[in-house]
């Protein structure tokens, strides 16, 4: 237990969806539809991983901490909780890439890390977000970012499907 609280301190996850019009993940991760999703284009990053659902926990054996030897298996198991979630999650599709913390810039008790200007194709604000576009769409321009495309997600009046 010990390790993992060590090793949260050192590294966090980045986390993708594969499904950016997803209601769920608009309810848990945007603020219930107020906040707004980043679309990327193409993400190259040999660190990028598909998570695993599965309702099996990883486990790692004490022993292997002060074994050089079993470092490999180690390695593999760790991965395991980083790339690894309970089935229940499967709708997330997600894909997660580890970083150090060190690397990562700060503010207000949060890491950010930078993601190359060109990886941003689409800033999609939530049927319920209440951010000004003109004010979103300058914010964008005036940092290098005239081409992303900004676009408001709706949702069907028939479905509970998100149009993005």
């Amino acid at each position: 237990q010990q390790y993992l609280e060590d090793m949260n301190d050192q590294l966090g996850l980045i986390s993708f969806s594969e499904d950016i019009c997803e209601p769920v993940l608009w309810s848990h991760y945007a603020d219930s539809h107020r906040g707004i999703a980043l679309e990327f284009d193409y993400l190259l990053n040999d660190g990028l991983h598909k998570v695993t659902y599965t309702n099996e926990r990883p486990a790692i054996d004490p022993r292997w901490m002060n074994d050089p030897g079993k470092f490999g298996q180690l390695a593999k198991v760790l991965q395991g909780f980083w790339y690894r979630k309970s089935l229940g999650w499967t709708y997330e599709k997600e894909w997660r890439v580890v970083c150090e913390l060190k690397k990562c810039k700060t503010s207000g008790g949060m890491f950010f890390q930078e993601i190359p200007r060109d990886f941003l194709k689409r800033v999609i604000l939530g049927v319920r977000c209440t951010a000004g576009a003109t004010y979103l769409r300058r914010a964008l321009d005036l940092h290098g970012f005239e081409t992303v495309e900004l676009v408001k997600a709706t949702q069907d009046n028939k479905t509970f499907e998100i149009r993005c």
